[in-house]
C-alpha cells in the first residue's frame, strides 16, 4: 500500500508498505513550502496515490501556493517526475486509467467548477472528459479498467434581499446553475457584485437588486469581488497574480497585492 506520512515539521513523505502495514519503505519527500496532498490535507478532499497497472509508478498531487502538478514515482529507484496538472486549488481526485493515461478531478481555475480531464502518461498532455455546470468530485476505476465512478454535484443559486433586520427578504434572482466552489456577495453601492461561470470562465458581475434582474459580467477571468461603498471602485482576485483595483466598469486601474496564492 502507498500513503503520505506527515512530519512534525511540516514535512511530507511518500512511504510504501506491505499489506499489514510493515516493511514501510519512504520514496520520496516534500518540505515546506511544498508538500504532498492526502487524504489528512486541512481542508481538502480525500486524494489519495495511485498505483500504476503494472505496480512500479505511484501518481500523487503535490501543491506549491495554488499549484497542484502531479508526482509520477518509480516505487524501485525512487525517481520522481512531475508534470504540470492543469489545476490550481484543491485537487479532488486521480486514478489511471491504463498504463498511459490517467483521470483527474480537478478546477482548472481558482473558483471555477471541478471537471473531468485525461491525461496522457508520460508526456503529460490533457484533455477536458466533462464541460458543463456541474461539478465532478472523486474518481475511481473497476477492477476492468472499463467504467469510472464519480459523484456529480449540481448547485443552483438564488438571490435574496432584505431590510437591516433581516427581515422582508424578496427574491431578485432566481435559482440559477452556479458553477464556483463557494457563492460570493458583495454590495457595491446600490449594485451586488457576485461571483459567477460564463462559457466556463469564472468572472465577477453586477447587478442591480430587482424582481428578474440579471447578472452581468464586469470582468472575466476573476473572483471574489469586494465593493467600496460608494460603489466607485472594487477589488478582486485574478487567478495567481493577486489582488487588483478596478472602477465601475471592470477596467482594471492598478494590481494592489503581486504574488501567488
Amino acid at each position: 500500500m502507498a500513503y503520505v506520512r506527515f512530519g512534525r515539521a511540516g514535512n511530507t513523505a511518500l512511504a510504501v508498505a506491505d499489506a499489514e502495514g510493515h516493511h514501510e519503505s519512504v520514496l520520496a519527500t516534500r518540505v515546506p513550502p511544498r508538500s504532498f496532498i492526502s487524504m489528512s490535507t486541512v481542508g481538502g478532499p480525500p486524494v489519495r496515490p495511485a498505483w500504476s497497472p503494472d505496480g512500479r509508478t505511484i501518481a500523487l498531487y503535490e501543491q506549491h501556493d495554488l499549484e497542484t502538478p502531479l508526482v509520477f514515482v518509480d516505487i524501485t529507484t525512487g525517481a520522481d517526475s512531475v508534470r504540470d496538472s492543469g489545476g490550481s486549488h484543491l485537487p479532488q481526485g486521480l486514478a489511471w486509467l491504463g498504463p498511459r493515461s490517467l483521470v483527474l478531478s480537478q478546477p482548472e481555475k481558482l473558483g471555477q467548477r471541478i471537471q473531468l480531464w485525461r491525461m496522457s502518461y508520460p508526456d503529460g498532455s490533457l484533455a477536458r472528459l466533462t464541460n458543463d455546470l456541474s461539478s465532478y468530485i472523486g474518481v475511481s476505476v473497476d477492477a476492468a479498467r472499463a467504467s469510472v465512478v464519480t459523484a456529480r454535484r449540481e448547485r443552483r443559486v438564488a438571490l435574496w434581499v432584505g431590510d437591516a433586520t433581516g427581515a422582508g427578504a424578496v427574491e431578485v434572482v432566481p435559482p440559477l446553475p452556479f458553477g464556483g466552489t463557494i457563492p460570493w456577495l458583495s454590495w457595491a453601492g446600490d449594485r451586488v457584485l457576485l461571483d459567477v461561470t460564463i462559457e466556463g470562465h469564472s468572472a465577477v458581475a453586477a447587478l442591480t437588486p430587482r424582481h428578474g434582474a440579471e447578472p452581468r459580467e464586469v470582468v472575466a477571468d476573476a473572483v471574489q469581488g469586494v465593493g467600496t461603498s460608494d460603489g466607485a471602485s472594487f477589488v478582486f482576485v485574478r487567478g495567481n497574480d493577486g489582488l487588483w483595483l478596478s472602477d465601475i466598469t471592470g477596467r482594471p486601474r492598478a494590481q494592489l497585492v503581486s504574488g501567488e496564492g
